[in-house]
């Protein structure tokens, strides 16, 4: 993290020599800069830089971290990386730098993307959303709520697709400028994504598929998961409070199941008030129990003790990683078949699935978990077995290092 010296000489470029790594032995190693607009724990992307970057790390990486000077930071986050600074001047502190790999995140602004293909190395580019596939980045219907399954288009006005809100305001985006966004990134070396689902998005769009490579997300293993018999009556939900994460969907199907069933929220957001409303509305109040943002230390218990994960989202989850935790801890996932998760859950295997949207069926999958635990525990074994065996940090590392040089670690 830069003190209050560095950044203010950063911030007014007047020492280009701060960017040169003087250690011999560090600059040695292989290097990469990994680019995202924040440095804080926001979402599902900075948790994989962080994880991603220590795994790197063991493997003998230099890793150096640029963000936005406007983004958000942290001490805890950057303090896993080797050097970190605010995107001031791309082109000068990445050839001081002198990465062999530029892994770019969570960035839209086109003047910065462009920059990057001036720098040295090899450009890479995780997809972790749908930020370059709809305009309003969630690819579900402003006035029904439906997920979305059309290309960027025309039809996009129809849907005030193209208004944005960005923090309290509304921002108009024209065709042409999202249009010229998808051809900026479609320069990358190489394109990552966690699903054949966000693959085939993009090739729809136009990227050209030769440069999409499919690693799927991990979880590290837990050798002391026991399913237990007394997980019987709560069904937990865990994932940001926003309409495209379902929960209105979830708190609808609640009102059709056994009373004896709770649900326990993990998670904040923009639209907490509008679902608390929603539970005191259909006097659920007793049996609904929001519980807030939850640490990664906070989580496991809560895992361990539902009867089953629901991942109830409309907008479609390029692969959703709340679902392997669940299975990590061997509880059982109901999902909304939308997007990539239909890909690593398997209905009636590993998780029960419903159409995204439909009350009543995912009623019916709570229900039928409630009345049948032992298929709730041979769903949460069997998908237990699963991640071990297919999305174990190992799994993606090596996949990585394919796609950052054509071989493994």
């Amino acid at each position: 993290m830069l003190n209050q010296n560095q950044e203010s000489k950063l911030l007014n470029h007047d020492d280009d020599s701060q960017y040169t790594v003087k250690d011999d032995q560090l600059k040695n190693r292989r290097s990469i800069i990994w680019i995202n607009q924040h440095a804080d724990f926001v979402g599902g992307a900075e948790k994989y830089i962080i994880d991603t970057a220590s795994k790197m790390k063991e493997q003998g990486f230099r890793n150096i971290l640029l963000y936005e000077v406007s983004g958000q930071i942290s001490q805890r986050f950057v303090s896993i990386f080797d050097e970190s600074f605010p995107m001031v001047d791309l082109a000068t502190q990445a050839k001081a730098l002198a990465a062999d790999i530029c892994y770019v995140h969570c960035l839209s602004d086109e003047a910065l993307l462009n920059d990057i293909f001036h720098l040295p190395g090899k450009k890479i580019r995780f997809i972790h959303d749908h930020k370059i596939l709809c305009p309003r980045e969630h690819k579900y219907t402003a006035i029904k709520k439906k997920t979305c399954r059309s290309n960027v288009g025309l039809r996009c006005i129809a849907c005030c697709g193209m208004m944005v809100k960005k923090s309290n305001n509304y921002q108009l985006i024209s065709l042409s400028h999202f249009k010229s966004l998808q051809k900026v990134n479609q320069r990358f070396d190489r394109l990552i994504v966690a699903s054949h689902y966000l693959k085939n998005e993009l090739i729809d769009e136009g990227f050209d598929r030769t440069k999409i490579s499919i690693n799927p997300l991990y979880t590290t293993a837990d050798d002391n998961s026991e399913y237990t018999n007394n997980k019987h009556t709560e069904i937990l939900f865990v994932g940001q409070l926003l309409t495209g994460k379902g929960l209105d969907i979830l708190i609808e199907a609640m009102r059709h199941v056994d009373p004896a069933i709770s649900l326990t929220v993990c998670g904040s957001g923009a639209q907490e008030d509008v679902y608390k409303t929603l539970v005191n509305r259909y006097h659920l109040t007793n049996r609904v129990n929001f519980v807030g943002h939850l640490d990664s230390s906070q989580l496991p218990l809560k895992y361990q003790q539902a009867l089953a994960v629901c991942i109830p989202s409309r907008a479609p989850e390029t692969f959703c990683l709340t679902g392997l935790e669940a299975l990590k801890y061997k509880t059982p996932v109901i999902a909304a078949n939308v997007g990539g998760m239909s890909e690593w859950l398997k209905h009636s295997y590993n998780s029960l699935m419903f159409e995204s949207g439909d009350i009543q069926g995912l009623s019916r999958c709570i229900q039928t978990l409630y009345e049948h635990v032992d298929l709730a525990q041979k769903l949460g074994e069997q998908g237990y077995n699963d991640v071990n065996k297919y999305y174990l940090p190992e799994h993606h590392v090596s996949t990585l290092m394919q796609a950052f040089y054509g071989v493994a670690p």
